[in-house]
């Protein structure tokens, strides 16, 4: 109702304006302005405002997340916990598939955990390639990491589990 109101008052204006190359202007800036603003309604605005001070104070510290198993198939399976007693929020994971024996890179694969509620446990999955050869790979969830070794025989990676003890 308020934008029909304001475009009637400019229209008002162009017609009894003398300078009418402006007054058109200025109702093709308000029209664009009016078509552009997002809606947002007050349960939205509030729950915007409130999410930043919840990541705010979710620092990690080393015994928050804990990689609770690594096991192969066809990618890099990764259990991982939040053993806080709090939700942790944006949570960065790096994985790095090496080849050790030319220590190149054979796979590699980033990204966030946007939510881990206290207590829940996710995984975190990376594709490997094909080939055979043995691996070390690189895990860093949050500030946890492992590095545990493997091998890639075709398309599948089989880990030495017994290494993790």
């Amino acid at each position: 109702m308020l934008h029909v109101y304001m475009s009637h008052v400019i229209i008002v204006k162009i017609k009894k304006g003398k300078n009418m190359k402006k007054s058109i202007i200025a109702f093709s800036l308000l029209v664009l302005f009016i078509l552009i603003t997002p809606n947002i309604n007050a349960a939205e605005h509030n729950a915007i405002q409130e999410q930043p001070e919840k990541q705010l104070s979710n620092t990690l510290n080393d015994d928050e997340i804990e990689i609770l198993f690594v096991w192969g198939g066809r990618s890099v399976n990764v259990l991982v916990k939040n053993i806080a007693d709090k939700d942790l929020y944006n949570i960065d994971w790096e994985i790095e598939v090496i080849n050790w024996h030319t220590w190149g890179l054979e796979a590699y694969g980033q990204g966030t955990i946007d939510k881990l509620s206290a207590g829940q446990k996710t995984i975190v999955t990376l594709e490997t390639g094909f080939g055979i050869m043995n691996l070390i790979v690189y895990i860093n969830i949050g500030d946890a990491e492992e590095n545990p070794k493997a091998m890639l025989i075709g398309p599948f990676i089989f880990f030495r589990i017994w290494w993790l003890l």
